[in-house]
């Protein structure tokens, strides 16, 4: 495969298995564009033109703090693949450059999740291998809007899930997730930041990463704003 789309590959970033795979193509005006691509498949078909109608092309080139701007969806006939293209900022993997991690970029994602929730959208693919970061800092969340297709295809990094999230990959009768535990998934992301930058006599962080991480969903914030 050389090109997808209308743009022209340069590289693989990732391969997140046989049906994903994270690309850094150019398009013919020279402008850089991560793209990810979906093979077509009759077992999720239905899965992806769903999250693509209502997940994702309603977010299509909107600004949203702490997330790659998406900024083109398709279907490429040539290599039978599905295609979601993102803004590139030069960045990598959080797991990879974890000392990269700020508490600004902490801060710009809930921004940006408290913003979705306003929106009544909620449950985002929040862990250090899909968050990207750059040299200077600033991290964004990819793959808005396929939460539930990384379930499917058990991508998902269980240890930043939420106990009450991990119950219900089993058992999807149990309640759904909810903005909670997005708000758990992100504290637990950046929470070795937190802890090896902070004062651990620090009430304040103390309670935030107490009040977050607990357990029971009740017990959390309600708020992000909290």
């Amino acid at each position: 495969m050389e090109k997808i789309g209308q743009y022209n590959i340069i590289q693989k970033l990732q391969e997140l298995n046989d049906n994903l795979s994270f690309w850094s193509t150019e398009k013919n005006d020279g402008q850089t564009i991560e793209v990810l691509t979906i093979a077509k498949n009759p077992n999720y078909d239905r899965l992806i033109d769903r999250l693509i109608l209502n997940e994702i092309r309603p977010l299509l080139n909107k600004d949203i703090s702490g997330f790659q701007k998406i900024v083109e969806t398709g279907f490429d006939t040539e290599n039978q693949v599905y295609f979601i293209a993102y803004e590139n900022f030069g960045g990598q993997p959080l797991n990879e450059i974890y000392e990269y991690a700020n508490i600004l970029s902490l801060k710009e994602i809930a921004k940006g999740l408290d913003e979705l929730k306003k929106d009544n959208r909620q449950t985002y693919i929040i862990s250090p291998k899909y968050i990207s970061a750059n040299t200077n800092g600033t991290a964004k969340v990819r793959f808005i809007g396929l939460f539930e297709f990384f379930k499917f295809e058990n991508l998902l990094e269980t240890e930043y899930l939420s106990p009450n999230v991990a119950e219900w990959l089993n058992d999807t009768k149990k309640p759904r997730p909810n903005f909670q535990d997005d708000i758990y998934s992100l504290v637990k992301t950046f929470e070795q930041y937190v802890q090896n930058t902070y004062n651990s006599e620090n009430n304040v962080i103390d309670e935030i990463l107490r009040k977050s991480l607990c357990v029971k969903r009740t017990e959390r914030f309600s708020k992000y704003h909290e």
